[in-house]
């Protein structure tokens, strides 16, 4: 799964309703219910008036409607809620009152034309469960229980490879990675995601990434096989530790578990570390539905860079041959890697 696919975009055009009759204040919509599709109640409450009110995704709402009051949270789809659970659908087209699985107009039976007001009454209240369910990063340091897990930053191989989100964006958790880097003693970098000329734009945003020695960007654009290559090579001629970090956790994560691999590690700790940023970060729990999708995805990955399934005891026989084969490495690269990374 990526990671980046799965992050939700919100700024859309706004086209409001000619016909809505909404009041916006601080935390309040009013409106009317103007009518049901398939059971949804569909309001005259336009999306920029909701957001002009505070509404957010993960947001608990109340409807009021005459002595009616039911709590919902604010969603972007109904894969965000339980089945048979209420929420408020918040799209471009507005705000829509719904049931996952069912129909809101059997259920709560209010008419069309009936005047409804939405209040939030718990600001972000459910935003732990929408980020969990949408792989989106929880934003606030007080959901972390350390500097390190707020910055995704880790040791893959203790002493030697490491990883964490950018530390050369500027904001506060690429601040947080940033900070680390000194702390633990980093000497070699490796960024996926820029390249030379945009890490150069950005590097004097991370004051400890500055000063490292030895750096690289890779700019890597889903061109795996001849990244890991040059990965490959860096490490070897560079000294340890070894950050690697990109914009993208998922493509940090694939990286790191090739090398991993590579270097020897068993399948069983390459996916507890893969799997640490999605707890971390996503609040994805160990024994769900969600972390054996996710972990199924890591295995796959091995399986096409292989070409076929394979008994796991060989994963690192597996990447030796992809290496050689089909990065290029020859022998003496990749015996040299695997005693820098031995365990």
């Amino acid at each position: 799964m990526d990671l980046s696919k799965a992050m939700i975009i919100i700024g859309f055009s706004l086209v409001a309703a000619s016909c809505a009759t909404t009041a916006a204040e601080d935390g309040i919509a009013s409106g009317h219910i103007t009518g049901y599709i398939d059971g949804n109640a569909i309001t005259d409450i336009p999306y920029d008036e909701a957001v002009a009110s505070g509404f957010e995704y993960g947001d608990i709402i109340t409807l009021s409607a005459g002595e009616l009051s039911i709590a919902m949270p604010v969603c972007h789809s109904g894969e965000d809620v339980d089945s048979g659970m209420d929420y408020a659908l918040l799209t471009e087209n507005g705000i829509t009152l719904s049931v996952n699985g069912g129909s809101f107009e059997g259920k709560h039976n209010i008419g069309e034309d009936t005047e409804i007001t939405l209040s939030i009454s718990e600001k972000a209240g459910y935003l732990e469960e929408y980020c969990r369910r949408n792989l989106i990063r929880l934003p606030e340091r007080s959901s972390y229980s350390s500097d390190e897990a707020y910055a995704d930053f880790r040791a893959s191989i203790p002493g030697k490879l490491y990883r964490s989100i950018s530390p050369i964006e500027g904001t506060l958790p690429s601040l947080t990675a940033d900070s680390l880097i000194a702390e633990y003693g980093i000497a070699s970098a490796i960024n996926l995601s820029d390249t030379e000329d945009e890490m150069a734009v950005k590097a004097g945003n991370g004051v400890s990434y500055s000063e490292i020695e030895n750096t690289i960007a890779l700019g890597m654009h889903d061109d795996f096989q001849q990244k890991a290559k040059e990965a490959v090579r860096f490490i070897n001629a560079h000294q340890a530790p070894y950050l690697i970090f990109s914009n993208d956790p998922e493509e940090t994560a694939r990286m790191i578990a090739f090398l991993e691999a590579l270097g020897g590690m068993n399948i069983k700790l390459i996916v507890q570390d893969y799997m640490r940023t999605y707890m971390d970060s996503c609040g994805v729990q160990p024994g769900s539905e969600q972390y054996q999708e996710i972990s199924d995805g890591l295995l796959n990955f091995f399986i096409s860079i292989n070409g076929r399934p394979f008994p796991w005891n060989q994963l690192q026989l597996a990447c030796k041959v992809y290496a050689e084969t089909q990065l290029g490495l020859s022998d003496s690269e990749i015996s040299r890697f695997i005693s820098i990374m031995a365990l």
